[in-house]
């Protein structure tokens, strides 16, 4: 059936019209249900911002007030004579205030050593025999030690199973800096229940208050709260669990106060949410499946027509398909042919970018390679450690565009990292005045050092441990590499640089590799020492032992070992002296023939 050029003409028209069509359908239809999706989230969001701000705007005003009915009644009180009315003002001013403010349940007031002096509340008699120390307590305790009012946490009432909060406000005598009273008012938080009950913005709403032992609060079912309900308030906005178990969009704000922490939660079922998606979903769909039957027809009827055209194009869709990126479809035929021939040259050019950036990366990718392996082979080359690290650093620095780049050694006693070469003047600089770092400091490069691992800093400007050099004030990222041999640590190569971020996963497997031929060179270099000290050692014992051969008499052979050993160790006058078992008539003869001083030459 599709041998025939129409048949597959035919396959291939309806192929290209619809499955684009379906395409920019279905990512319409996703971008418009993702854009509803975030709406309703922000939507939500934002009604928690509102209800969080008049929930908050409720307690720390109630503070205000109180504070201000504390500090007018200490006023008051300051100024009392009971001579003159022997009616205390301070506890008159606080049956007032607690009058005056219907949402107070209790009203308590303590003196400095927390005994209660005054204490009114709306459901039960206290008497002058009720009144308590409360100095164990912590509504008094803690306000008298930090001086601030402090929040308790939300508890419910026995009786009526109504959520209250204690605020205890403390009063501090500006003239000893003590705290003479503390007052501890009960809170009722029913008030807040109108507030969450009247900003529903959409059908199926809730609003509603968590305490910090995610205890509801605050709800516009008062029920809900009587009830003792708790929520589990997620780590993220989105669709979540509700209250009552059904799948909604949930926001929330979080009210810091003192030590507690209240969260206001706004949701609305999904089903209210997305009914704008769920609607632009159906309209979509119908467009996409009308689209692509339209375009079908339009094909099976421009078959004939576009025989030619269509042949062109596929030849070019199978260059592609066979690797040729530089192959185009000829924008010739009817609307449709040259709008599939545009589409598929843009696929092909945006594919082809594609290619040449990855390329361009695998390109940097190898040339940070071949630098390393360039750097590490002249590194190899050079045997002599004090020409090797120079080399080393200014050829880091130049090869790989860098700020400054440091080698450090560690020192005999293993307590120091003591500069060993560094890039440019300022590497020669701190190099003359003997710039060391101790094993234990906090610079990255003894950390690089302690750790043997590679320790970087994107941005010294944000990072805190950095310590700036006053020599290299343009570092704005550094990166340290330790360098060992064997399971031993010889030293750190640091290297810096005048960019952010310059030293990503990439280039850090790249320093790492070349902090790896360095400590291997180092080591090459020190065995190359040892070895040629050795072979230097013996050729210079074969050459006394030569000497002392042709020696035909014991003086001669003091003699000749003196000079040697003198020109060996390069001493200015070599002596050897020998004592030998003598008879006391021979000992002045023997010792002035026995004992030899020879200059060195």
């Amino acid at each position: 059936m599709l041998k025939s050029l129409r048949a597959r003409l035919t396959l291939i028209m309806v192929l290209l019209a619809v499955i684009p069509t379906l395409l920019a359908g279905g990512a319409a239809t996703w971008r418009g249900f993702s854009a509803q999706r975030q709406s309703a989230q922000d939507l939500q969001a934002e009604v928690a911002r509102h209800v969080a701000g008049d929930v908050e705007q409720f307690l720390t005003g109630n503070t205000r007030t109180l504070e201000q009915s504390l500090q007018n009644a200490m006023r008051a009180a300051v100024s009392w004579d009971p001579s003159v009315s022997p009616q205390n003002p301070e506890e008159m001013m606080l049956m007032q205030a607690f009058a005056s403010n219907r949402g107070l349940s209790e009203l308590a007031l303590l003196n400095g050593s927390g005994q209660e002096i005054f204490h009114q509340a709306r459901r039960r008699v206290i008497s002058p025999d009720d009144l308590t120390n409360r100095a164990d307590d912590e509504l008094f305790r803690l306000p008298a030690t930090q001086q601030q009012p402090y929040y308790s946490s939300v508890r419910f009432e026995e009786s009526t199973g109504e959520p209250l909060i204690d605020i205890a406000i403390p009063y501090v005598d500006l003239r000893t800096g003590s705290v003479t009273r503390v007052m501890i008012a009960t809170l009722q938080l029913s008030p807040i229940w109108e507030a969450v009950s009247t900003v529903a913005v959409s059908e199926g709403q809730e609003v509603f208050v968590v305490d910090s032992q995610n205890r509801v609060v605050a709800h516009g079912n008062p029920s809900v709260v009587l009830s003792g309900t708790t929520f589990d308030v997620p780590d993220s906005f989105g669709e979540h669990t509700s209250l009552g178990g059904q799948r909604v969009v949930l926001a929330y704000e979080e009210i810091e106060l003192g030590v507690q922490t209240f969260r206001v939660v706004a949701q609305v079922p999904t089903s209210v949410a997305y009914q704008a998606a769920y609607d632009a979903l159906t309209t979509t769909v119908l467009a996409v499946v009308g689209a692509a039957i339209l375009a079908t027809i339009i094909g099976l009827a421009s078959v004939a027509r576009l025989s030619r055209p269509l042949v062109a194009l596929t030849d070019a869709a199978r260059a592609l398909g066979a690797g040729d990126l530089s192959a185009r479809a000829p924008e010739t035929g009817g609307s449709e042919i040259r709008t599939v021939a545009r589409a598929l040259n843009d696929t092909a050019a945006r594919l082809a970018n594609m290619i040449g950036s990855l390329e361009a990366l695998v390109d940097a990718r190898t040339r940070d390679l071949r630098l390393a392996a360039r750097v590490a082979q002249q590194a190899a080359a050079i045997l002599n450690p004090d020409e090797l690290l120079p080399q080393i650093v200014d050829l880091t620095k130049q090869s790989f565009d860098l700020y400054h780049a440091h080698i450090y050694l560690l020192n005999e006693t293993q307590d120091r990292l003591v500069l060993a070469a560094g890039a440019g003047d300022v590497g020669r600089a701190m190099l003359a005045r003997g710039h060391n770092i101790p094993i234990n400091a906090r610079s990255l490069v003894a950390r690089a050092a302690r750790e043997q691992q590679p320790v970087i800093v994107a941005d010294t400007a944000s990072d805190p441990n950095f310590l700036a050099n006053p020599l290299l004030p343009n570092t704005r990222s550094e990166a340290a590499f330790p360098l060992v041999a064997r399971g031993r640590l010889l030293g750190v190569l640091d290297v810096q640089s005048d960019r952010e971020d310059r030293f990503g996963p990439d280039l850090l497997d790249v320093f790492m590799t070349l902090a790896g031929q360095i400590a291997v060179s180092l080591e090459n270099a020190r065995l190359f020492r040892q070895t040629e000290q050795a072979s230097r050692h013996e050729q210079t014992l074969n050459a006394i032992t030569q000497e002392i051969q042709r020696a035909t008499s014991l003086d001669e052979v003091i003699a000749t070992a003196a000079r040697a050993l003198g020109k060996a160790l390069r001493a200015p006058h070599t002596a050897i002296e020998l004592r030998l078992e003598s008879t006391p008539q021979d000992t002045e003869e023997s010792l002035e023939h026995r004992q030899d001083a020879v200059p060195a030459k």
